[in-house]
């Protein structure tokens, strides 16, 4: 029999490391959720489409139905199938009629188009415009003092599908007309509601 006494084991910290470890795999998890949130908001706000209506004045003051809607892609990929037309809230005549267009505007409400306004491709940054002159003037008549109206509400209503999606999506905007008081004619964008 020997006098030893068993080896002691000194004591070795086996929890702090195994905590340390615990502590940094949770905060890289952390932070790699943070960073996908961050990656899938931005590639969520890339991919929305980005389609605006803009109205320039009238060429003939006196007409507003001379202005154009110019339809822009701001978007950053192109926009394939893409067809415009107006829909009519109302327009009030200046003999004191009015003249509605049946539902309300809203994306889905019916519009006027013409052939020359479908089936486009926009590419990033490009535009089109188009004219209510043809699908509002009276009578057919090209003479400006046949304006149907002295205030009005319309939408541009914007059909179109991405390129990668074989869906449609739509997009409504309205305008509001107005007689200023030097006799000449406006269209201010309004919320569609």
């Amino acid at each position: 029999m020997s006098n030893r006494a068993p080896k002691r084991t000194r004591g070795v910290k086996t929890e702090p490391k195994n905590q340390n470890k615990r502590q940094r795999k949770g905060l890289f998890r952390a932070v790699l959720a943070v960073i996908l949130a961050i990656a899938t908001l931005l590639g969520y706000a890339i991919l929305i489409p980005r389609v605006t209506v803009s109205a320039s004045d009238p060429i003939d003051p006196r007409n507003p139905f001379s202005s154009k809607f110019t339809i822009t892609n701001e978007s950053y990929y192109p926009l394939t199938d893409v067809s415009v037309g107006f829909g009519l809230g109302e327009l009030h005549a200046a003999s004191g009629g009015t003249l509605h267009g049946g539902e309300p505007l809203s994306e889905n409400a019916p519009f006027f188009t013409d052939t020359r306004w479908q089936h486009h491709r926009l590419a990033i940054s490009e535009q089109f415009s188009i004219s209510p002159y043809f699908s509002f003037r009276s009578n057919g008549s090209s003479d400006s003092s046949q304006v149907p109206g002295n205030s009005g509400d319309i939408a541009v209503i914007v059909k179109y599908k991405m390129w990668f999606l074989p869906w449609i999506q739509v997009k409504a905007f309205r305008f509001q007309m107005l007689q200023a008081t030097n006799g000449t004619y406006l269209w201010y964008s309004i919320p569609l509601q």
